[in-house]
């Protein structure tokens, strides 16, 4: 191992840093994950539930939201579009995108017919097609401005010791992690 601060490291190092570095994140991801993902089903399995929040010694640390697709209208059809929007005068040699945006946005679904219908005029919009979203896209935390520091320093109480016994991906200050990368050898 380079002991040399000035001496980029080798090859050799990078690659044993790296192989730990896997290891140490295979090993706490297995240990976090099952957790993780209990928190995300339980915002995605309750009604009405869209996030969860933790706090960390009365400071509010971190919300955990939902994020959902939201239900969009699409063109399905192009040829019948095509056609409507010709009716409408709205065709060069391709529908106007105005147009086909300015539809969109009015086009409301009507579940009974299975039909897009302009909410302005009340008339049947051929060609579109609707995906009413709702399907949960992720669970992401929001950390507040303290509550990343405070849960990080409790990390390095509990497992700064532990990091440092591994010398190739202790915590390294600022120099040592802008180190350049050894060119390949030739």
């Amino acid at each position: 191992m380079s002991t040399d601060e000035t001496t980029p490291p080798t090859a050799e190092e990078l690659a044993q840093r790296a192989m730990v570095a896997y290891a140490v994140k295979e090993f706490f991801g297995g240990v976090c994950d099952p957790h993780i993902a209990a928190n995300q089903e339980y915002i995605k399995s309750t009604p009405g539930l869209r996030s969860t929040t933790a706090s960390l010694d009365g400071l509010l640390a971190v919300t955990f939201t939902e994020s959902r697709r939201k239900p969009s209208f699409f063109v399905e059809d192009p040829e019948a579009f095509l056609e409507f929007a010709d009716e409408k005068n709205e065709v060069r040699y391709v529908v106007n995108p105005a147009f086909e945006k300015a539809t969109l946005k009015n086009a409301v679904w009507h579940a009974a017919t299975g039909t897009a219908v302009d909410k302005r005029t009340g008339e049947t919009i051929p060609g579109v097609g609707y995906d009413p979203g709702g399907e949960t896209i992720s669970v992401s935390p929001s950390w507040t401005e303290g509550g990343r520091a405070a849960v990080r320093a409790v990390m390095e109480q509990l497992f700064g010791g532990a990091m440092k016994a591994l010398p190739m991906i202790a915590p390294v200050d600022e120099k040592q992690q802008s180190d350049p990368v050894p060119e390949p050898e030739r």
